[in-house]
Protein backbone atom coordinates (compact mmCIF):
# COMPACT_ATOMS: atom_id res chain seq x y z
CA UNK A 1 0.00 0.00 0.00
CA UNK A 2 1.09 3.46 -0.80
CA UNK A 3 0.89 6.17 1.73
CA UNK A 4 -1.67 7.55 0.24
CA UNK A 5 -3.78 4.53 0.40
CA UNK A 6 -2.64 4.25 4.61
CA UNK A 7 -4.15 7.69 4.98
CA UNK A 8 -7.58 6.62 3.76
CA UNK A 9 -7.67 3.48 5.74
CA UNK A 10 -6.96 5.86 8.89
CA UNK A 11 -9.48 8.26 8.36
CA UNK A 12 -11.87 5.04 7.81
CA UNK A 13 -11.11 3.80 11.04
CA UNK A 14 -11.34 7.43 12.90
CA UNK A 15 -14.97 7.60 11.35
CA UNK A 16 -16.22 4.46 12.15
CA UNK A 17 -14.82 5.10 15.64
CA UNK A 18 -16.76 8.37 15.91
CA UNK A 19 -19.85 6.68 14.32
CA UNK A 20 -20.00 4.10 17.51
CA UNK A 21 -18.83 6.19 20.06
CA UNK A 22 -22.30 7.89 20.47
CA UNK A 23 -23.95 3.87 20.76
CA UNK A 24 -20.96 2.93 23.46
CA UNK A 25 -21.90 6.26 25.69
CA UNK A 26 -25.69 4.62 25.75
CA UNK A 27 -24.38 1.67 27.32
CA UNK A 28 -24.43 1.50 31.46
CA UNK A 29 -21.14 1.79 32.77
CA UNK A 30 -20.73 0.01 36.17
CA UNK A 31 -21.79 1.70 39.11
CA UNK A 32 -18.99 3.18 41.43
CA UNK A 33 -18.97 1.76 45.14
CA UNK A 34 -20.78 4.57 47.11
CA UNK A 35 -18.67 6.17 49.60
CA UNK A 36 -20.23 5.80 53.56
CA UNK A 37 -22.64 7.81 53.98
CA UNK A 38 -24.52 9.92 56.88
CA UNK A 39 -26.65 7.72 58.61
CA UNK A 40 -28.11 9.33 61.54
CA UNK A 41 -27.99 11.81 64.69
CA UNK A 42 -24.59 13.26 65.37
CA UNK A 43 -24.22 14.12 68.96
CA UNK A 44 -21.09 15.43 71.33
CA UNK A 45 -20.60 12.52 73.62
CA UNK A 46 -18.01 14.49 75.83
CA UNK A 47 -15.58 17.71 75.55
CA UNK A 48 -12.65 16.54 77.28
CA UNK A 49 -9.81 19.51 78.66
CA UNK A 50 -5.95 18.76 79.58
CA UNK A 51 -3.32 20.91 80.26
CA UNK A 52 -0.31 21.25 77.75
CA UNK A 53 2.87 21.21 79.77
CA UNK A 54 5.80 23.54 78.77
CA UNK A 55 8.71 21.29 80.00
CA UNK A 56 7.79 18.05 78.93
CA UNK A 57 5.22 18.21 76.28
CA UNK A 58 3.44 16.06 78.26
CA UNK A 59 -0.73 16.25 78.37
CA UNK A 60 -2.30 16.38 82.18
CA UNK A 61 -5.20 14.26 82.52
CA UNK A 62 -8.78 15.48 82.21
CA UNK A 63 -9.20 18.54 83.40
CA UNK A 64 -13.09 19.45 82.08
CA UNK A 65 -15.18 18.19 85.29
CA UNK A 66 -14.99 21.70 86.24
CA UNK A 67 -14.73 20.93 90.21
CA UNK A 68 -11.54 22.80 90.47
CA UNK A 69 -10.13 26.12 90.09
CA UNK A 70 -6.47 26.70 88.99
CA UNK A 71 -4.39 29.99 90.35
CA UNK A 72 -0.85 30.64 87.95
CA UNK A 73 -0.71 27.84 86.13
CA UNK A 74 1.74 29.56 83.74
CA UNK A 75 3.76 29.25 86.62
CA UNK A 76 3.56 25.97 87.82
CA UNK A 77 1.75 26.36 90.64
CA UNK A 78 -1.20 23.59 91.86
CA UNK A 79 0.01 21.66 88.37
CA UNK A 80 2.76 19.19 87.65
CA UNK A 81 4.95 22.24 85.83
CA UNK A 82 3.61 25.22 83.42
CA UNK A 83 1.46 25.39 81.02
CA UNK A 84 -0.41 28.16 79.31
CA UNK A 85 -2.26 25.97 76.53
CA UNK A 86 -5.17 24.04 76.53
CA UNK A 87 -5.51 21.17 74.34
CA UNK A 88 -9.30 20.12 73.86
CA UNK A 89 -10.80 16.94 72.05
CA UNK A 90 -14.25 16.64 71.25
CA UNK A 91 -15.64 13.27 71.52
CA UNK A 92 -18.92 13.00 68.87
CA UNK A 93 -20.90 9.70 68.23
CA UNK A 94 -23.37 8.38 65.40
CA UNK A 95 -24.44 4.82 63.55
CA UNK A 96 -20.87 2.66 63.43
CA UNK A 97 -18.62 3.10 60.50
CA UNK A 98 -20.62 6.55 59.51
CA UNK A 99 -19.65 9.30 57.54
CA UNK A 100 -21.16 12.94 58.13
CA UNK A 101 -21.34 15.26 55.23
CA UNK A 102 -18.65 18.69 55.40
CA UNK A 103 -21.14 20.59 53.18
CA UNK A 104 -23.70 20.33 55.23
CA UNK A 105 -24.61 22.81 58.56
CA UNK A 106 -26.20 20.39 60.64
CA UNK A 107 -23.47 17.88 60.22
CA UNK A 108 -20.45 20.52 61.23
CA UNK A 109 -19.60 21.31 64.74
CA UNK A 110 -19.38 24.46 65.99
CA UNK A 111 -17.16 25.61 69.26
CA UNK A 112 -16.92 29.07 70.80
CA UNK A 113 -14.43 29.46 73.20
CA UNK A 114 -14.82 32.25 75.04
CA UNK A 115 -12.00 33.63 77.72
CA UNK A 116 -13.53 35.86 80.74
CA UNK A 117 -10.65 38.53 80.94
CA UNK A 118 -11.16 41.40 83.30
CA UNK A 119 -11.07 43.47 80.65
CA UNK A 120 -13.75 41.88 78.70
CA UNK A 121 -14.26 38.68 77.01
CA UNK A 122 -11.89 37.63 74.00
CA UNK A 123 -14.60 34.74 71.86
CA UNK A 124 -12.86 32.73 68.90
CA UNK A 125 -15.32 30.41 66.55
CA UNK A 126 -14.12 27.33 65.14
CA UNK A 127 -16.20 24.50 62.82
CA UNK A 128 -15.72 20.98 62.31
CA UNK A 129 -16.47 18.63 59.70
CA UNK A 130 -16.38 15.65 57.96
CA UNK A 131 -16.50 13.27 60.63
CA UNK A 132 -15.80 9.65 60.12
CA UNK A 133 -16.93 7.53 62.44
CA UNK A 134 -15.06 3.90 64.00
CA UNK A 135 -16.60 0.57 64.40
CA UNK A 136 -18.29 1.98 68.46
CA UNK A 137 -20.00 4.86 66.23
CA UNK A 138 -17.59 7.26 67.87
CA UNK A 139 -15.27 10.13 65.66
CA UNK A 140 -12.85 12.52 67.31
CA UNK A 141 -11.76 16.17 66.53
CA UNK A 142 -9.15 18.46 68.32
CA UNK A 143 -7.66 21.65 68.63
CA UNK A 144 -5.22 23.58 70.92
CA UNK A 145 -5.95 27.13 73.06
CA UNK A 146 -3.11 29.08 73.76
CA UNK A 147 -2.46 31.53 76.28
CA UNK A 148 -5.75 30.45 78.13
CA UNK A 149 -4.50 29.91 81.49
CA UNK A 150 -5.45 32.79 83.18
CA UNK A 151 -9.06 33.47 82.53
CA UNK A 152 -11.75 31.62 83.04
CA UNK A 153 -12.30 29.71 79.87
CA UNK A 154 -15.77 28.44 78.93
CA UNK A 155 -15.93 25.79 75.77
CA UNK A 156 -19.18 25.73 73.82
CA UNK A 157 -19.32 22.74 71.48
CA UNK A 158 -22.51 22.08 69.30
CA UNK A 159 -23.93 20.23 66.26
CA UNK A 160 -27.56 19.86 65.97
CA UNK A 161 -29.45 19.68 68.53
CA UNK A 162 -26.77 18.15 70.84
CA UNK A 163 -24.10 20.56 73.15
CA UNK A 164 -22.13 20.86 75.79
CA UNK A 165 -20.65 23.07 78.04
CA UNK A 166 -17.05 23.16 80.14
CA UNK A 167 -15.84 25.74 81.86
CA UNK A 168 -12.50 26.11 83.66
CA UNK A 169 -11.84 28.98 86.12
CA UNK A 170 -8.15 29.73 86.03
CA UNK A 171 -6.72 33.43 87.63
CA UNK A 172 -3.28 34.97 87.82
CA UNK A 173 -1.44 37.12 90.41
CA UNK A 174 0.91 39.25 89.21
CA UNK A 175 4.28 38.18 89.98
CA UNK A 176 5.96 38.80 93.20
CA UNK A 177 2.56 39.44 94.58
Amino acid sequence: MMIHEWRAVAFWLAGALVAACPALAQQQQPAQAAKPAYTGPIAIKDVKVQFFFEKSARLSENIADGARSFMNVPRGEGVDEPASGLFVTLELTSPKGGQSNDKIARHMAQVIVTRRYKAGPQVEQRVFGGFRFNDQGIAYKAFMIDAATCAPVEIDARIGASRKTVTINFDCTPEGA
